[in-house]
Parts: structure tokens; C-alpha cells; sequence
């Protein structure tokens, strides 16, 4: 969780707030640590079905953001 004061003018006018579920991440890491190295490999190519779909969502995911910081300043510009 990050928290970040909201500054308008010079002045602290309230909190920004962001937080993250990494309970998946985690347990992938732990899960990963038990897997024999031998069964690991060093790279793996991705096919181009994986990486347009992994471009896709990112760019989704860039395009929430960008509804969000909007939304935000359209609050901040109310007030």
C-alpha cells in the first residue's frame, strides 16, 4: 500500500491511496522455490497469440489508468 499526500497549490488538500493484491504473486514465488532447477527453464519464447495478448492487456491496463488519473483531475478541478 502506498499513500502519498495530495498537493494543490502548495498545500496538503488530502491522501492518495494505492494498494495491491500480490497474494498470487506470493504464493507463485513460494510454489517456485520448490520446483527442481532442472525443470526450470532459462527463457521461454512466447507465441505471437501470447505476446498480443500480453500487449493487449497492458494496454488495457494503461487505458483504466488513464480513466482514473482523469477522473481524478476532473475532482480536483471541481473543487
Amino acid at each position: 500500500m502506498n499513500l502519498s499526500p495530495l498537493l494543490i497549490a502548495g498545500k496538503v488538500s488530502g491522501i492518495v491511496m494505492t494498494s495491491n493484491n500480490v497474494t498470487k504473486r506470493v504464493l507463485l514465488e513460494e510454489a517456485s522455490r520448490n520446483i527442481p532447477s532442472s525443470w526450470r527453464t532459462r527463457s521461454r519464447r512466447r507465441s505471437p497469440r501470447q505476446s498480443d495478448s500480453s500487449s493487449r492487456s497492458h494496454s488495457e491496463k494503461l487505458a483504466a489508468l488513464g480513466r482514473l488519473a482523469a477522473g481524478v483531475a476532473h475532482e480536483i478541478g471541481t473543487r
